[in-house]
């Protein structure tokens, strides 16, 4: 039954079908595709928001809608997502979480973290990543594989490889507080990207992240329909 106050009304969101499946058990998904009602704001909330672009504002309030929806699956009501000074969501105590927006969707992770240090995801329309960005986004190696492909597959797998290390960022920062560059990592796909679902395994490169996370691979999912891929990795608490 729904227990939520007018101020916890979710708004139009949909059972996670992207979503579905990409995190383990005990990750709670939401997901979007429509533009988020600002006038569901909490005030806080939407003070956080004054200055954006009406688009912007409609991308927050998706983000803060679905995070809401996630919220209560863990019995938390009424609470404010705020943003934080480097721009990242101020998610409740004992909860990690992630959000993603890009071409109307909109998704949301959240877990408790008794169970997972972090959670992280990402959507990303498929063929934007160009050869131009590989330079800054990716190392040689992953270079070397994605110019032996070509046509769909070189338009997936170089979206997948993206967003892969963008949700690999999210999740790593409530652990480390550091922000990485897309080299510090590399990301390792199966030889054919179907649509999916599909895995990508995630291995620490540079030496400040191997300080970290060490040499294992660390495994994710990904989800492609149409243009639209999105990615999600989360790290378990040991």
């Amino acid at each position: 039954m729904d227990t939520s106050g007018p101020g916890d009304a979710p708004g139009r969101v949909h059972p996670p079908r992207l979503l579905a499946g990409l995190l383990p058990i005990g990750v709670v998904s939401v997901e979007s595709r429509k533009v988020g009602n600002a006038a569901l704001l909490y005030p806080q909330e939407a003070q956080n928001c004054r200055y954006f672009g009406q688009d912007r504002i409609g991308e927050y309030a998706a983000g803060r809608l679905c995070a809401r929806r996630g919220l209560r699956k863990f019995g938390i009501l009424g609470f404010p997502l705020l943003i934080s000074s480097d721009r990242n969501p101020l998610w409740p105590p004992g909860i990690v979480g992630s959000i993603s927006h890009t071409a109307g969707f909109c998704g949301v992770a959240v877990a408790r973290r008794g169970g997972f240090a972090g959670v992280g995801i990402d959507a990303e329309v498929v063929g934007r990543v160009t050869p131009n960005t590989w330079p800054r986004l990716f190392l040689s190696t992953e270079e070397g594989w994605l110019r032996s492909l070509s046509g769909l597959q070189l338009g997936r797998s170089a979206t997948i490889m993206f967003s892969a290390k963008e949700a690999f960022y999210k999740c790593q920062w409530p652990v480390t507080a550091i922000s990485l560059d897309f080299r510090d990592v590399s990301v390792e796909m199966e030889p054919a990207i179907e649509a999916g679902p599909g895995t990508f395994r995630i291995r620490p490169q540079s030496a400040v992240c191997r300080s970290m996370f060490g040499n294992r691979a660390l495994r994710g999912s990904y989800h492609i329909d149409g243009q639209l891929a999105v990615t999600g990795i989360a790290l378990r608490n040991r």
